[in-house]
């Protein structure tokens, strides 16, 4: 399957906008959470967090691995004070992959279910926005539109419905950044620092389903697509603002389903579940799924990269969170957009 560059014109939903469950803050040019308290303490508590530029702990802080429980509302501060929400996920197993007794629709390339182990990390709580995306375009001006980096990387399609390439058109700054192309995307991830990088296939698909202990879903949302839960095919003519896109996880990530398509790190196999050189560890030439695979991180090798999640254009069936995509790094679709993750911070 392809991703069109195309769009409807049916009216859609309106979600109620994602609400702040805790504070925490990085101050720019440190490398570590600011808050006066101990920071393994700091993810399982709900205290309120102030951030100061005199304190740096220096290095990664480790809070990663202290994580017990899925949080979300830390306030992760970039360059330039740039803020991004995000969700602690804590580590564990989970079943990766599509469950044909469920059934749901499984596609050959979402075969085998199989046990994937990962740490604990950091995921944007929503798909990166427009004005977020303007402030890296700012700061790094080779990834304006016509940019050397842009130019050299990404189609005549990159950023196409921004304002003269340089800003987000009126009205959509807190929309999905879209017509983004992978290489651009991942740049943004790591301009953000503290690690952050697109997360993998296992990390996108174990936040949409909420860790191992969430009976199997279709959807991250449930079972049942509705129009009241995803903006998908026929919902809405556009994508909605990031933190109305509904598409919410059982860890309360918004946009795992529909509004924009999301680039993961990964490249595209679709043996990728079976082949164990590329897959990195996986299972064994007849797919043995009693073997657990630790925080993979896809081939190492490939001419496609891998999105997720579906979006407001496409059918229900492609926004299952079993569902992959593929697409060549360089196109940048009016429907794919982004996340970042960390396991540094």
């Amino acid at each position: 399957m392809s991703i069109r560059q195309t769009r409807n014109a049916t009216a859609g939903p309106s979600f109620a906008p994602a609400s702040l469950l805790l504070v925490a803050g990085f101050a720019m040019g440190c490398s570590a959470w600011i808050d006066e308290f101990e920071v393994g303490e700091l993810a399982d508590r709900g205290d309120t967090a102030e951030a100061s530029s005199d304190d740096d702990f220096g290095g990664q802080t480790g809070l990663s691995d202290d994580i017990k429980e899925p949080t979300c509302g830390h306030i992760y501060k970039g360059p330039d004070e740039l803020a991004v929400e995000v969700c602690s996920l804590p580590g564990g197993d989970f079943l990766m992959g599509c469950d044909p007794a469920s059934g749901d629709s499984c596609g050959p390339d979402e075969l085998p279910r199989h046990t994937v182990a990962l740490s604990s990390f950091f995921i944007t709580r929503h798909e990166i926005t427009n004005a977020q995306f303007q402030a890296f375009v700012t700061a790094d001006p080779r990834w304006v539109r016509g940019g050397e980096l842009a130019a050299s990387q990404c189609g005549s399609t990159y950023l196409d419905d921004w304002e003269s390439g340089l800003h987000p058109a009126s009205g959509t700054s807190d929309k999905p950044a879209t017509g983004v192309c992978w290489y651009a995307a991942d740049a943004f991830c790591r301009w953000l620092g503290q690690g952050f990088a697109l997360p993998t296939e296992a990390q996108w698909e174990y936040a949409a389903r909420g860790g191992g202990d969430t009976p199997y879903e279709v959807y991250a949302f449930g079972d049942t697509p509705s129009c009241a839960a995803a903006a998908y095919e026929s919902c809405t003519s556009a994508a909605l603002p990031a933190d109305q896109a509904g598409g919410t996880s059982p860890w309360d990530v918004v946009g795992m389903a529909g509004n924009a398509w999301e680039w993961t790190a990964d490249w595209y196999r679709t043996d990728y579940y079976c082949n164990p050189s590329e897959g990195r560890g996986y299972g064994s030439d007849s797919c043995d799924t009693g073997y657990t695979w630790s925080d993979p991180a896809g081939s190492s090798q490939g001419t496609l990269k891998v999105l997720r999640g579906g979006s407001w254009y496409h059918p229900a069936r492609m926004m299952r969170s079993a569902a992959r995509q593929s697409l060549d790094p360089s196109v940048a679709s009016d429907f794919s957009g982004l996340r970042c993750a960390s396991s540094a911070l």
